[in-house]
């Protein structure tokens, strides 16, 4: 079943404590909404109550007890009133590339200022081709044959000129401007166009690109389909029709998809079991998204909800970027983070501890910062924190995710050697020490890494990794030694892995240690949501990420939910904390 969400605008009581929600929202009818609460075990936290008087809030009407009739006296006869006969809650999934979503459409008519439209062209059911060539100058108030014919021949409803200079979808294709817009009147339009200066100048929009975009919109202007139908109902629910009586509908504060399935460490490990100064990514997405820190959660029936238009904020943000000077984009989360710490919107309390806990040693940086460093985390000292950890948390971290390796079999070893695991678990132990010590421990980041080891040379000969020696030594429990370990074997779990002499370890003149082996590398503090930094001390390479884009590295990386076995690696790591 499609769903919306809704934020709550104020916190609301769940297990003993206030906490800011999003509510789904199915459809209109009362009883679909009721049977939805009893249905959906995601929602069975809220109360009855709380739940269905967020959803009728959400629709203007307050609470609801009220809403049965609201719905029977006012928004039935205003469907029938406007030929709104079948709900499709998918009427999105043809929008141009899926950029117009639900949320960017609500925050437009909602959020902008601006006069509601009569229509915004998302291309719903309209075939759309952008490749072939044609007279990009004809006047489209006289269709011509040449355009018409070559749409016939190709069976497309709209042909977009792809120009040599400029790609029109790309350029123009946002609510910003009106290019998609039908308004009541041309006198509101407006033209923005999402192409930026790379060298350091000011934003802004030329007459040449303003002729451009008045051009597609006479274009899209010339197509019968792929316009939605905007019709107002009250300051709170806007209707979107399409063609035949299809309709969906949109309302103020409205998301895509509930917050909890955009934490870059799920599924493998929620919120809660990652440490404070690594969830930095979680605290900036959450604010972003309820549009408030935790701390509003106090004020109790209070609405704290920000109304902000998002598509807008990146738009600021990325001339932000660029006119004082761009460089590698670095995508748009770290884009709105940065800022809106710069505007003075956001801030994250990056938490520190005044003592030296025993074992660790302190090291100063050549930018000020002091840290205090574990040497590699042992077999023993992991082991002690997995016999530790609640059964449930272990559950949820082990047991739902066979995908990841088993640590177990990659520590065959005495428990004095550097234990090696996937990235997940070295996280969850950094979470399970900071709650045990009060120490905001972390990883240490890349660059952290090779200032306090002496910066050693950063080659790129990576010839030692995925290869065989005779250093490391793989088998199962019914079997000799193995040489073949690939992660598609049908017994790939059960096969171990260990060390066929100990590994140097070798004191460095801070007091830290490094293990020397081709076959043993350390997790640093860098990720993805799917791969994270690690560096191989033998072979002084940097396997650190630099983010050129979401999905793409810039040099090699490591899935955070491998050991290293399948390449003939132990990966290990080291805790460290602010001082």
């Amino acid at each position: 079943m499609q769903k919306k969400f809704v934020l709550s605008p104020y916190a609301i009581e769940l297990n003993g404590s206030p906490r800011f929600v999003a509510i789904p929202v199915v459809g209109l009818n009362p009883e679909m909404i009721k049977s939805y609460y009893h249905q959906q075990r995601s929602v069975s936290s809220l109360k009855k109550n709380d739940y269905l008087n967020r959803v009728a809030d959400a629709f203007g009407i307050y609470p609801w007890g009220k809403y049965d009739s609201f719905y029977v006296n006012s928004i039935v006869p205003f469907l029938d009133q406007h030929g709104l006969i079948f709900y499709a809650p998918d009427l999105n999934r043809d929008l141009l590339n899926n950029r117009f979503t639900l949320r960017s459409v609500a925050d437009r008519l909602f959020f902008s200022g601006r006069p509601i439209p009569k229509a915004i062209f998302t291309g719903y059911s309209c075939d759309i081709d952008h490749e072939h060539s044609y007279n990009p100058s004809v006047v489209f108030e006289k269709p011509s044959k040449s355009y018409d014919e070559t749409a016939f021949e190709i069976n497309v409803d709209l042909l977009i000129p792809h120009k040599h200079h400029m790609n029109y979808l790309s350029v123009f294709k946002n609510l910003l401007g009106d290019v998609f817009i039908l308004n009541h009147s041309d006198e509101d339009d407006c033209y923005i166009a999402t192409t930026y200066p790379t060298n350091g100048e000011k934003y802004k929009i030329t007459d040449s690109m303003i002729e451009e975009a008045k051009e597609l919109k006479k274009l899209l202007l010339h197509s019968e389909k792929g316009w939605i139908e905007i019709i107002p109902f009250n300051e709170n629910l806007i209707f979107l029709k399409g063609s035949n009586g299809i309709y969906d509908f949109v309302f103020k504060h409205l998301r895509d998809s509930d917050f909890e399935d955009q934490s870059p460490f799920r599924p493998y490990l929620n919120h809660d079991r990652i440490p404070s100064v690594m969830n930095e990514t979680y605290d900036f997405a959450r604010w972003l998204y309820f549009g408030r820190k935790e701390d509003d959660s106090k004020k109790k029936q209070q609405d704290t909800r920000r109304s902000y238009w998002l598509e807008e904020l990146q738009h600021h943000a990325d001339i932000d970027f660029y006119e004082s000077g761009g460089g590698i984009h670095p995508g748009y989360e770290n884009l709105l983070k940065n800022y809106f710490e710069k505007i003075g919107e956001y801030s994250y309390i990056r938490k520190t501890k005044p003592d030296q806990l025993d074992g660790l040693h302190e090291i100063k940086l050549s930018n000020g910062k002091e840290l205090f460093v574990s040497d590699l985390i042992t077999i023993r000292e992991f082991s002690k924190f997995d016999d530790e950890e609640s059964p449930d948390v272990k559950s949820y971290r082990v047991d739902r995710h066979p995908d990841n390796d088993i640590w177990e079999t990659v520590n065959f070893e005495p428990d004095d050697y550097p234990v090696a695991v996937t990235y997940y678990d070295a996280v969850a132990y950094c979470r399970w020490f900071e709650l045990k010590h009060k120490a905001p421990v972390r990883l240490l980041s890349a660059d952290e890494w090779y200032e306090i080891f002496e910066n050693p040379h950063k080659v790129t000969d990576l010839n030692g990794l995925n290869r065989w020696t005779d250093d490391l030594i793989c088998f199962t429990p019914a079997s000799d030694v193995i040489e073949d370990i690939t992660k598609y074997r049908n017994d790939f779990q059960e096969v171990y892995v260990r060390f066929k002499n100990p590994p140097e370890m070798i004191p460095q003149s801070n007091g830290l240690k490094l293990c020397i082996n081709h076959h043993f590398s350390e997790w640093l503090l860098e990720f993805n949501g799917h791969d994270a930094a690690m560096v191989t001390p033998a072979l002084m390479k940097p396997l650190s990420l630099s983010f050129l884009s979401d999905d793409e590295l810039s040099t090699p990386s490591f899935s955070a939910r491998s050991t290293g076995k399948y390449k003939y690696q132990k990966i290990g790591f080291r805790i460290c904390y602010e001082k």
